[in-house]
């Protein structure tokens, strides 16, 4: 085959995924954002009983972020459906199987005293993107 026909092909099978990626990203936008209420009320949970567990989290010196833990079962929650959810133990925090894909969805939260993580500046690592970030080439598995 000559080397014209195989870019071609790859570049076909390029849009096939962009085309799925694009899909995807619609169907997490329209969960996110058909019960937003739902989602608050859910990231807001915690704060009905902080004082069971406020003390004992301010004196670990290990945690990423105010809320990652809770915030992750919240976003499981809303995605319940999206998929049947995968066990892999290399994933991303939420790991689906669809019909037509295996979907990695990151949660990423932000600490309240770090203005840096509400401006677009949260950590990105590899295999947490598929493009290209900021100049950086990951190597994905």
């Amino acid at each position: 085959m000559k080397k014209n026909k195989v870019l071609e092909m790859l570049d076909g099978e390029l849009v096939k995924i962009e085309e799925l990626e694009k899909n995807y990203l619609d169907n997490i936008e329209f969960i996110l954002t058909q019960d937003i209420q739902k989602l608050m009320n859910g990231l807001r949970s915690k704060d009905k009983i902080s004082d069971d567990w406020l003390k004992i989290f301010k004196k670990s010196a290990k945690q990423t972020s105010d809320f990652a833990r809770g915030a992750e079962r919240i976003y499981f929650w809303i995605f319940n459906q999206f998929g049947i959810p995968n066990s892999s133990p290399i994933g991303s925090d939420l790991f689906f199987e669809t019909h037509n894909a295996f979907v990695h969805i990151d949660i990423k939260t932000a600490k309240l005293g770090n203005t840096v993580d509400y401006k677009g500046q949260l950590p990105l690592g590899a295999n947490q993107t598929s493009y290209q970030y900021k100049g950086i080439n990951f190597t994905v598995n």
